[in-house]
């Protein structure tokens, strides 16, 4: 996936990011059960992100444990046991990276399309695996990507448009398997977070896709100009916005996951803004 998603750990007490660290390494460990162990390697803060919520609307409390593994052979580290969440986002991200790649080996040139087609068939092969049991939630992402490909081979000059597309993409993702008013939740911060996501993305792509001549949407309404425009970082904030009130609405089942969905709301997504605006000043 992208791995925007993050916590600030300036903003997290040392008992949070053991907690978020547990998660992460959970998720990690899922990957490896369902995509073999270079499966691993695809591990982003996105899927952290996708398991603390979805445990969140599950009512779920992680247990951890003191384990080593193939990164850390030498240490224990603390460590999520499997937990249903933790799979269905090791599930998704490993079927998500894989189709993100094949659109790379699509529009890229040079290197990164040379990089892309190495990937390609241990990537296909890990999310193939992913998507056994799991068919109908590889049909949404497959559905949901290829009406945004479509959209965006027609130069459209318009930032909502191609983001909505992806964030029902990980709207569908999120609520995968839930109903009533979890699933709305869910789907509601899917949809923002999934909005936010591709416009972070198009933001740090900017330089590049104006240089190459690639479809990037903040290039099409503000002609590659530098991205410091306010209503860009406004509809970051709306997306954050939108996601934190109907996070709002979960009674999470202990303190810690909570403070770290508000951090990374609050803070993490924020800060990635920062870095990606102060990048692009001094290119």
């Amino acid at each position: 996936m992208f791995g925007y998603v993050k916590i600030y750990k300036p903003e997290c007490k040392f008992r949070e990011y053991e907690y978020y660290r547990g998660v992460y390494c959970g998720v990690c460990r899922a990957l490896g059960k369902c995509g073999g162990a270079c499966a691993r390697l695809t591990l982003s803060y996105d899927a952290a992100f996708l398991a603390l919520v979805r445990m969140a609307l599950e009512g779920e409390t992680p247990r951890f444990a003191r384990r080593r593994c193939l990164a850390h052979p030498l240490r224990r580290h603390t460590e999520a046991l499997p937990t249903a969440a933790a799979e269905m986002a090791a599930r998704a991200s490993l079927i998500l990276t894989a189709y993100k790649n094949r659109d790379d080996l699509c529009d890229e040139k040079g290197s990164r399309r040379l990089r892309a087609r190495l990937l390609a068939p241990s990537l296909t092969r890990m999310s193939r695996r992913a998507a056994g049991g799991y068919e109908a939630l590889e049909q949404e992402i497959r559905g949901g990507l290829e009406a945004l490909w479509a959209f965006e081979r027609e130069p459209v000059p318009s930032l909502d448009r191609p983001a909505v597309l992806f964030g029902e993409v990980m709207a569908s993702v999120l609520a995968f398997g839930l109903g009533g008013e979890k699933a709305r939740i869910a789907r509601t911060v899917g949809r923002a977070v999934g909005k936010w996501i591709y416009l972070i993305d198009a933001l740090d792509d900017l330089a590049d896709d104006v240089r190459l001549g690639r479809y990037n949407p903040i290039a099409l309404v503000y002609g590659g100009e530098p991205p410091e425009t306010e209503s860009v970082r406004l509809a970051l904030d709306a997306c954050r916005f939108e996601a934190g009130a109907a996070l709002d609405l979960v009674e999470f089942p202990d303190a810690d996951m909570k403070a770290l969905a508000e951090n990374i709301l609050q803070f993490g997504m924020p800060s990635v803004y920062k870095s990606l605006t102060k990048k692009e000043k001094t290119q």
